[in-house]
């Protein structure tokens, strides 16, 4: 839970509020015209409610402090929750009839906080973009008891949130048999009998690694998935350099979704997954780890104004004397895949990724 730090506002009239300010002068006017002790009592009492609700407005707020527990990291347009805590420091009063609003969102409303105690209430909220937010302030108002003045309390804090990509499990298929295609994988000794997942049939598996048994029961070819080497190492390439196309901040979201999807899926097929980008690396793991780590970095990835990647040329070289194989996923045209590059690069056609 973090403790936020609390400052007043200035307190603002109510549109009651101002009706009563009126009433208030037209009953002084009337009282001074006539002299009827009458208006000078009513004047009196209308007088004393206001006075009351600016002293009991001070004091629902005075002693309130908050606390928010929010998540470490959610998915971009996906509504989470988060927790709010009131809590009452005033030794023997109560705070009555608290509104909570989040921006200019309303987030709850509490009827009463009793003296030396903690209300918990949940607070929906979504953010829209993949980034770094900082969650705007919380507001606590009261206007009790008489709703004509409206006080105020804001609370903020410096915590900061990720929003992850949108995340969709994506069929690897075809990246797999591309990587396939792209030649036959070193064994490495030791590592060849461990097993890692059931699998679809990919053309060229070899026929010795089908699980019969369940391939029966699922009614389609399934082989099993054991350690080959380098074939289970996966690092992504990301070209995040910007571009002069006008649609370019919409197909950058789009890559870093796709890469995303295919990156926790992959992860998913017990492959070891890393990525690279021009000014940002994520070295290959395995687990929920690495998914973690793979999605803070992709959360705060950003377009590269630089026209070249100066150095992908040594990168490639590199990353391909480890036993490894790259995937390539750019939105420019420029990057070679020539000479011995091809036969571990694969290029990732984005167009071409399916969903489910």
């Amino acid at each position: 839970m973090i403790l936020l730090q609390g400052h007043r506002a200035f307190p603002r009239i109510t549109l009651a509020g101002l009706i009563l300010v009126i009433i208030l002068v037209v009953l002084l006017l009337a009282a001074w015209n006539t002299g009827e002790n009458l208006l000078y009592i009513v004047f009196s009492a209308v007088l004393g409610m206001f006075i009351l609700s600016l002293a009991s407005g001070i004091w629902m707020l005075r002693g309130l402090t908050m606390g928010r527990q929010v998540p470490h990291a959610v998915y971009r347009n996906t509504p989470f929750v988060y927790t709010a805590q009131l809590q009452n420091s005033k030794r023997f009063f109560s705070s009555f009839s608290l509104r909570l609003e989040s921006g200019i969102e309303a987030a709850g409303y509490v009827l009463r906080v009793p003296p030396s105690s903690t209300i918990a209430m949940s607070a929906h909220h979504m953010l829209p973009r993949r980034g770094v937010y900082i969650l705007p302030p919380l507001t606590v108002k009261s206007s009790f008891p008489f709703g004509f003045i409206e006080y105020r309390k804001h609370y903020a804090d410096a915590h900061e949130i990720l929003v992850y990509p949108q995340v969709t499990l994506a069929r690897t298929a075809g990246i797999e048999q591309s990587l396939h295609a792209t030649g036959t994988p070193r064994l490495i000794r030791g590592e060849g009998d461990e097993f890692f997942t059931i699998r679809e049939y990919i053309s060229g598996d070899d026929m010795r690694t089908i699980a019969w048994r369940i391939t029966a029961r699922m009614g389609k070819l399934m082989v099993k998935e054991t350690g080959a080497g380098h074939s289970r190492t996966l690092v992504f390439m990301l070209d995040t350099r910007r571009n002069n196309d006008e649609n370019f901040e919409e197909a950058f979201e789009e890559m870093i979704d796709i890469a995303a999807s295919l990156m926790i899926t992959l992860l998913g097929r017990q492959y070891s997954v890393g990525f690279v980008a021009p000014d940002m690396r994520v070295q290959p793991g395995r687990g929920t780890g690495q998914q973690q780590r793979i999605l803070d970095a992709l959360a705060r990835i950003n377009p590269r104004e630089d026209k070249q990647w100066n150095d992908y040329e040594q990168e490639v070289g590199r990353l391909l004397s480890e036993p490894l194989r790259l995937l390539l996923i750019s939105l420019n045209q420029d990057l070679s895949l020539d000479g011995g590059q091809q036969q571990n690069v694969v290029e990732v056609d984005l167009s071409e990724v399916i969903y489910g």
